[in-house]
């Protein structure tokens, strides 16, 4: 029986040889340009014109190539002492929090002790995760301002129509849509006081980053644009830049600033420091019948007092009577039913009594008891007063 020859298969060598390389230097020119790329865009930004920057489609070639981006940078300001205090801080501050770092490591992995599973889970979701108070920060440092500035505030959603108020503030709007963007702008135009604070009209309603200069639809009625901005790391004065606008001397900027630029409004306080003394902090512009007001940082509450001061004023909203105590306030609503109430409210921990408080005839809501014209109200501490007024002693 003759012996059986298994079959060879073609030599596949070549074939698979080629085809590796291909693949492989395929790979190695998308990773390249993947790497590459960025680095590409920086220095051929550099060399682009103001113009050339928010162009679209964008211009991947300066033309022409210009200059006057380095001029500035190594001329007019201070790159090198940027440069050497980076040096200085990360050469004193990367060997301390290393020891410090190493140490505390040490303990947490080589002893076990009650809470540590727990420190651990505690330490790294915070240390991950950003500031989960920022927007709560923001909303009560205006909304205080206002109340100290002994406003009538209510809060509304924009849902709701807000368009029936003199005056709107609009607290950290870094995402909206286009249609609440045209709802705000129109607002103003036609005779409302709009205060915006900073970072707003940064991004859609899917919090992508729009492709076009800071606030976006806002720029027009806010007469302002900004394209930088950057944290504090402290407070910083301020200094006004017109007559009418007060800042006390214990006002601050903290946390932040946008670097604005103007574009027709009008600065109403600066920074005093040496780099952001360049941007205003505070911007107003009369726009159609009304006007929109900038603010490009995080007030303290002295500087946020003053300015809800300054934008009642221009918004033509009188403050509450200064005959109340400077702890009480006195808010008015409309129930579904259709009655008003009178809220009497005292923010503190010292006993109120209000003389000829009530212009108006009524009863507690909450006690029962009658209320009459020129009665005196009396509050304890932190606490609250409604009154049901009379359908014929109502006031506006």
């Amino acid at each position: 029986m003759p012996p059986i020859t298994p079959t060879q298969p073609r030599p596949r060598h070549r074939q698979t040889t080629w085809v590796t390389r291909i693949a492989f230097y395929g790979a190695l020119a998308f990773f390249l340009l993947w790497t590459l790329g960025p680095i590409y865009w920086v220095v051929a930004t550099s060399f682009k014109s103001g113009g050339q920057l928010f162009t679209w489609p964008p211009t991947y070639i300066p033309n022409p190539p210009v200059l006057s981006n380095y001029i500035e940078a190594f001329l007019v300001r201070p790159i090198p002492v940027y440069f050497r205090n980076s040096l200085i801080v990360a050469a004193v501050s990367t060997p301390l929090s290393v020891a410090i770092a190493a140490l505390a490591a040490f303990g947490l992995s080589r002893y076990h002790f009650r809470g540590k599973n727990g420190l651990l889970f505690s330490i790294l979701p915070d240390s991950a995760a950003p500031d989960r108070h920022t927007y709560q920060s923001i909303f009560d440092t205006f909304y205080r301002g206002f109340f100290e500035a002994r406003a009538r505030t209510a809060i509304v959603h924009p849902a709701q129509p807000f368009e029936e108020y003199a005056v709107l503030v609009v607290p950290a709007l870094y995402v909206a849509d286009e249609a609440l963007l045209t709802r705000l702008v129109a607002y103003a135009e036609r005779g409302g006081h709009l205060l915006l604070t900073f970072h707003s009209g940064y991004a859609d309603e899917f919090n992508r980053v729009r492709a076009v200069r800071a606030p976006s639809l806002l720029r027009a009625a806010c007469g302002i644009s900004y394209q930088e901005y950057s944290n504090l790391a402290q407070p910083l004065t301020l200094k006004a830049a017109t007559s009418d606008f007060v800042i006390p001397a214990e006002a601050r900027a903290v946390s932040w600033a946008d670097g604005m630029q103007l574009e027709g409004a009008t600065a109403l306080a600066y920074y005093e420091h040496p780099h952001f003394e360049r941007f205003p902090a505070i911007t107003s512009q009369a726009f159609g019948k009304g006007r929109a007001t900038y603010c490009g940082t995080l007030p303290n509450m002295a500087l946020a007092q003053s300015l809800a001061a300054w934008v009642m004023v221009q918004g033509s909203v009188p403050p509450q009577s200064a005959q109340l105590p400077a702890s009480v306030r006195l808010h008015t609503a409309c129930a579904k039913d259709g009655q008003t109430l009178a809220f009497y409210t005292n923010w503190s921990w010292t006993a109120q009594r209000i003389e000829a408080a009530a212009s108006f005839g009524g009863h507690d809501l909450l006690g029962g008891l009658p209320v009459t014209p020129g009665a005196a109200i009396e509050l304890g501490a932190w606490d609250v007063k409604i009154i049901v007024i009379d359908k014929a002693d109502k006031r506006e």
